[in-house]
């Protein structure tokens, strides 16, 4: 098992919120294009004994691109590597380039989930985040997308300033109504250098108190199970049979390639990004020039990645796992630290699982933090 990530940096209008590498400037598109391209081909020996299992197009917008270019980059792709025929292949997308004929070319290009930036049902949020949809083009986006799509996930943040706990309601009892198999809920985070910590930084923007978001993301998990989603992830949710492959790859420690300007790489020992720089990922393709880093992870590096990741999901963290990848010391070093969370009812043991709490996941990353080596 392994995957795939291609990073699509282009993006019409900056969201305040967002810390991810971006560009506005669709001017060297074209050349992006070719050197993704280039490095799908070029890196392909990789994971040449592998099965891919999930494809993920994130971003950035990647619904910015015409059909054309999706073409070419897909056919890369199915050129180079070993799909699976059972493969979960998804496309982040924003409302307003989901028309009908668009999505249908989606669903020609072999994509098979469609993930939905939509964030609020409310413009009054909309507004604050300087998204570029409106609640309208969200539902529209939705309607469309249900013609040809089985598996829609949309993406919900809460905690805006000025929206307030019941507009976060109202944002859930939509997305529940609209009848989508996953949700991804976010608390919003103040990014260094972005334009809403600006904001915030100057005053201009109320934050909302601690007390608030954790009401607001236990009114989420209470809400959401009860509509028959899974809580299967801190931020996720999804009816069964529509869990995030691809997400679930990255928490369970499965290879993964990433592809594009500040797209990260993991093959259980290495980790590699590229850099976060348009002009010089595609110079780097063009002139063979060193376009990314790369580090050896430690066996403390690996432990620690385990315990952040599992410690998020239902999964949970098993000590047979620890004793059988990291030794015995990690084993006895675990069981010392996660008493004190068990004795808080922040974690709870079934058998050899340990599995945050609702309590728990409120805080997960600092209890994963203490947890580490």
């Amino acid at each position: 098992m392994a995957s795939l990530y291609l990073h699509i940096p282009f993006c019409k209008k900056a969201c305040h919120y967002c810390s991810f590498y971006f560009t506005l400037s669709p001017v060297k598109k074209d050349a992006y294009i070719s050197a993704i391209i280039h490095e799908i081909e070029e890196r392909a020996g990789e994971l040449s004994h592998q099965n891919i299992t999930s494809i993920y197009l994130g971003g950035g917008t990647p619904t910015i691109l015409t059909s054309t270019d999706l073409e070419k980059i897909m056919r890369s792709i199915l050129d180079n590597y070993s799909i699976s025929s059972q493969a979960e292949i998804s496309i982040e997308s924003n409302p307003e380039n989901l028309t009908l004929d668009y999505i249908k070319s989606l669903r020609g290009f072999s994509f098979n989930r469609l993930s939905i930036g939509v964030q609020s049902f409310a413009d009054a949020d909309l507004e604050v985040m300087n998204r570029n949809h409106t609640t309208q083009q969200a539902l529209k986006a939705i309607e469309n997308a249900h013609k040809l799509f089985d598996n829609i996930s949309i993406d919900l943040i809460f905690g805006l300033p000025y929206s307030g706990m019941q507009q976060w309601k109202n944002n859930l009892k939509q997305a529940i109504e609209l009848d989508v198999k996953h949700i991804s809920t976010y608390n919003l985070t103040i990014e260094e250098k972005t334009a809403l910590a600006r904001k915030v930084g100057r005053n201009e923007l109320p934050i909302e108190s601690d007390d608030t978001l954790n009401e607001m993301y236990l009114y989420t998990i209470e809400e959401l199970e009860n509509a028959g989603f899974i809580h299967y992830e801190i931020s996720n949710f999804g009816k069964e049979n529509y869990w995030s492959q691809h997400n679930i790859g990255y928490w369970m420690q499965t290879p993964y390639l990433g592809f594009g300007p500040s797209a990260h790489s993991y093959l259980g020992e290495e980790r590699r990004w590229n850099v976060s720089n348009l002009k010089l990922y595609i110079e780097g393709l063009a002139q063979q020039n060193e376009y990314w880093k790369q580090e050896h992870l430690s066996l403390e590096n690996r432990y620690n990645e385990y315990i952040m990741t599992r410690l998020r999901t239902i999964f949970g963290i098993h000590i047979d796992e620890i004793r059988t990848t990291f030794g015995e010391n990690f084993e006895i070093q675990f069981l010392d630290q996660v008493r004190n969370f068990e004795n808080q009812n922040l974690i709870i043991r079934d058998d050899k699982t340990f599995k945050l709490t609702n309590s728990g996941k409120i805080l997960a990353d600092a209890i994963a933090s203490d947890l580490m080596c």
